[in-house]
C-alpha cells in the first residue's frame, strides 16, 4: 500500500460548507468513482479548485491515480466519518479497501484529496461516553457507529436521536447537558432547533392557504409598506411560494443586519425587527428572476413568518401553538422558553466554548426550541401525512434535476431511489437534522447542544440509508 502515500496534497482551505443544504459530497464522490473506473483521471482533475491545481499538476495526479489503479476498479463507496474538515468514504475496490478523503470549497470544487488505507472508526463504547444506547440490536450498533466521531470530539457536548421505523420509535441520548455535569440529556431536555423552524413556517403557510387567508401566488408587496413597492424583478413579483422554497433571490441576510440596536454577534437575531426588515427591503433590488433557482435565505423566511403573523393577527409562538404544537401534543416546544422550564433549556457550545441562547424578534427562520420527545411527535406527524395542511406543505413547489423543495422542506432523491424530505439547523450553540423517507416508513431527528459543520446531516443521511436497506 505504499504507493497510496506517494502523493501529498495540501488542503487549500476547509470548505466550511454550512448547514442549510444537502451534503454535496455524495454527488462528487460518484463522479470521482465513475471517472476512475473509466481511467478518466483528467475527469477527476477537472473537479479540482484552481488553488488546488497549483499544488499538483495534471500529470502528477494522473501518475498517482495510475498507481492506485493496481487495486482495480471501485465497486462501492460509503460515507464513513468526518475528520478535521474532510469527509472520509470507505471505498471498496477489487483488490482492497481504501479511504477516499475529500474536502470541497464553497463552489463545490475539490480542494483536498487523498487516498489512504482504510481504518475503521471505533464505536463509542468507551466508559467516558455517557449514553442510554444499550448496543443490543443491529440498529443500536449502527447508531453508535454513526455518532462515534461526534462524541469523541472533546469540543462537543451532548446528542439526542429519535428514529422512527415501521411505526416504532427508538430513542438514544449521548453526552452531557452541560460539560462536566455528568448529566445525560433526556426526552425533556430543550434544544434550539435552528432552521428546522422553517418547516414549521411552511406548515403554517399551508394552513393559511387551507383557510383561504393566503395564496401561494400572493405578491409579497401586498404585506409590505408602500416604500417596498420596487421589490420585484421588473414585472415579475416575488410571491409567497418563492419565500417558502428559497427562490425569491432575496439575500441570505439583510445588509443592515448588524445595525440593529445593541447588536450582539453571539445573539444576532434578538433585536432585528420587522421595521428594520422593511427598511432593507425598500432598498433591495432583485437581480435575477424569482422562481428559477434556489438561493437559501433566512431573510425570506423571516419575512414569511412576519406575513403569517399579520395575516392571523397572532404572534408566531401563538400561531405555532394553535396549529402545530397543541394539536400534536408537543407541550415543550416554544419560541420563548417559559421561566418555569428554563432549567430544562440545556447549555449550547461553539468550538467547545459555552455560548448564549438565541432570541428572535422575527422567529420564522430559526426560533423554535424543542425537546427530543416533542420532535419525535413532530417527525411522526410529518411521516403519517394525515393532517391535510401538513401534507400540503410537503408537495414540491420547485424542482431541478434530482432536487426539489416544498414549503420549508428540501426534497432529495436517495441512493435507494426514494424521496427524502429533510431540513437541518444550526445556531451558535446547537445543531439539528430532521429527515424521513416515506416509501420506507423511516425517519430520524437528531439534536445536539454543540454547533457542527454538517456532521449531523451526514449522520442522519447515513442512518436513513441504513434503514432504507433493511
Amino acid at each position: 500500500m505504499k504507493s497510496l502515500y506517494s502523493l501529498f496534497l495540501i488542503v487549500i482551505a476547509a470548505s466550511g460548507l454550512k448547514a442549510q443544504g444537502i451534503d454535496p459530497y455524495q454527488n462528487v464522490v460518484g463522479k470521482i468513482a465513475a471517472s476512475y473506473n473509466n481511467a478518466d483521471y483528467k475527469g477527476i482533475y477537472t473537479l479540482f479548485s484552481p488553488g488546488f491545481k497549483e499544488k499538483i499538476s495534471e500529470e502528477e495526479f494522473s501518475s498517482f491515480m495510475q498507481n492506485v489503479s493496481a487495486y482495480g476498479k471501485i465497486q462501492s463507496t460509503e460515507y464513513s466519518y468526518d475528520k478535521e474538515g474532510f469527509k472520509v468514504y470507505k471505498t471498496t475496490m477489487e483488490k482492497g479497501v481504501v479511504s477516499l478523503i475529500i474536502s470541497l470549497n464553497k463552489t463545490l470544487q475539490i480542494d483536498g484529496f487523498a487516498i489512504t488505507p482504510y481504518k475503521e472508526l471505533p464505536t463509542a463504547t468507551g466508559p467516558d461516553i455517557l449514553t442510554t444506547n444499550k448496543k443490543a440490536t443491529p440498529l443500536d450498533l449502527e447508531v453508535d457507529k454513526a455518532v462515534a466521531e461526534f462524541m469523541y470530539n472533546p469540543k462537543n457536548a451532548g446528542l439526542s436521536v429519535a428514529i422512527i421505523k415501521n411505526g416504532q420509535t427508538y430513542i438514544y441520548h449521548y453526552g452531557e447537558v452541560k460539560k462536566g455535569s455528568k448529566q445525560l440529556p433526556d426526552n425533556n431536555a430543550i434544544y434550539e432547533t435552528g432552521s428546522i423552524t422553517k418547516t414549521f413556517t411552511g406548515i403554517l403557510l399551508a394552513k393559511a392557504i387551507e383557510d383561504k387567508k393566503l395564496s401561494l401566488y400572493d405578491d409579497v408587496r401586498k404585506f409590505l409598506p408602500a416604500k417596498c413597492a420596487d421589490l420585484a424583478f421588473g414585472n415579475h413579483p416575488i410571491i409567497l411560494k418563492h419565500l417558502a422554497n428559497h427562490t425569491a433571490q432575496i439575500p441570505r441576510l439583510p445588509e443592515n443586519f448588524d445595525q440593529q440596536p445593541y447588536f450582539d454577534p453571539l445573539n444576532p437575531y434578538k433585536n432585528y425587527t420587522a421595521d428594520m426588515l422593511y427598511d432593507y427591503l425598500s432598498t433591495l433590488r432583485i437581480k435575477e428572476m424569482p422562481g428559477v433557482k434556489q438561493d437559501y435565505s433566512n431573510t425570506g423566511m423571516m419575512l414569511l413568518g412576519d406575513v403569517l403573523e399579520k395575516t392571523y393577527e397572532m404572534d408566531y409562538d401563538k400561531l405555532m401553538k394553535t396549529y402545530i404544537t397543541k394539536p400534536l401534543e408537543m407541550n415543550s416546544t416554544f419560541i420563548n422558553v417559559p421561566e418555569k422550564q428554563k432549567d430544562a433549556f440545556i447549555t449550547g457550545y461553539y468550538e467547545g466554548n459555552e455560548t448564549p441562547h438565541w432570541d428572535w424578534s422575527l422567529p420564522g427562520a430559526g426560533g423554535v426550541k424543542s425537546t427530543l420527545g416533542d420532535m419525535a411527535l413532530y417527525l411522526k406527524a410529518n411521516m403519517d401525512n394525515s393532517v391535510p395542511y401538513i401534507r400540503f406543505s410537503h408537495e414540491p413547489t420547485f424542482k431541478k434535476e434530482n432536487e426539489a423543495a416544498a414549503l420549508g422542506w428540501f426534497i432529495n432523491r436517495t441512493a435507494g431511489g426514494n424521496s427524502m424530505h429533510w431540513h437541518n439547523g444550526g445556531t451558535y450553540g446547537f445543531s439539528s437534522f430532521l429527515g424521513y423517507v416515506r416509501e420506507k416508513n423511516c425517519g430520524i431527528v437528531i439534536l445536539a447542544n454543540s454547533f457542527t459543520n454538517g456532521e449531523l446531516d451526514a449522520m442522519g443521511i447515513k442512518l436513513l440509508q441504513y434503514m432504507e436497506s433493511q
